[in-house]
């Protein structure tokens, strides 16, 4: 139609066919715009629709400064600067919304006495080592429930449930039974440190470790990723959280 605009597109490929509508960036334009996008002459025939031809030099990096006008490579376009991503042209980015990387020491400052700032101190009173607050995007001075670290996945209804401890009993049935899982948060944020999962099949031998638990990524915010960790499918015994420094 006479309204409809195409805006910020280029072209790079060679065009071959017949005819009189063959090359520019549509090949034939009847009807509307074409604002602000270009198609390579070094390739492609000037014969065609729409759109202003450039030749390589002006279109790959560092652009020419009459090509690429209006563009927006802050939030939607990237500058492929050493050509390896897509032979130095611009390609679709995305934002960079992950927060800046804390530093454990950092994050520990905001307790008031040295002395609880170690990784198995918990200043706040609710026996939540700071690694752990740490790992989890939480603050250190604030008092968390264990439902604030992790909580039980229930099977068939996407849904958690609280927990009383950081430690659950994992009831194995046999290789049919439905795996148990837990659900936790990773900081974006936190350097140096890793969260995952563990499971022990009793707590007198404790042979914690990962074999057999498989992890995915169910959700995430600005500041934390949510994730469900599995326990291996028919097995008893024990999960829990664990951080540790990388």
């Amino acid at each position: 139609t006479a309204s409809s605009r195409i805006q910020r597109c280029y072209a790079v490929g060679t065009v071959t066919g017949s005819g009189s509508h063959v090359g520019g960036l549509l090949g034939r334009l009847s009807h509307g715009a074409v604002v602000d996008s270009y198609y390579n002459s070094d390739f492609i025939d000037t014969v065609g629709g729409g759109g202003e031809g450039r030749t390589t030099e002006e279109m790959t990096y560092p652009h020419d400064s009459n090509t690429y006008v209006n563009w927006d490579f802050d939030g939607i376009w990237a500058a492929d600067t050493d050509g390896s991503v897509n032979d130095g042209y611009p390609y679709l980015g995305m934002p960079d919304d992950d927060p800046d990387p804390v530093e454990y020491d950092d994050w520990a400052e905001a307790i008031p006495e040295p002395e609880q700032r170690g990784d198995h101190d918990a200043p706040a009173g609710d026996h939540i080592p700071n690694l752990l607050k740490f790992a989890s995007g939480l603050d250190p001075m604030t008092a968390y429930s264990p439902a604030d670290v992790m909580t039980i996945y229930v099977p068939g209804n996407n849904e958690s449930a609280p927990m009383a401890s950081l430690l659950i009993e994992v009831r194995g049935e046999g290789s049919s039974s439905t795996p148990f899982a837990i659900v936790f948060h990773r900081s974006k944020s936190a350097a140096g440190v890793q969260l995952f999962a563990e499971h022990a099949t009793d707590l007198v031998d404790e042979d914690w470790g990962t074999d057999g638990i498989t992890e995915e990524i169910i959700g995430e915010d600005s500041e934390r990723e949510t994730w469900k960790a599995t326990a291996p499918a028919g097995a008893g015994g024990y999960m829990r959280l664990q951080a540790v420094r990388d």
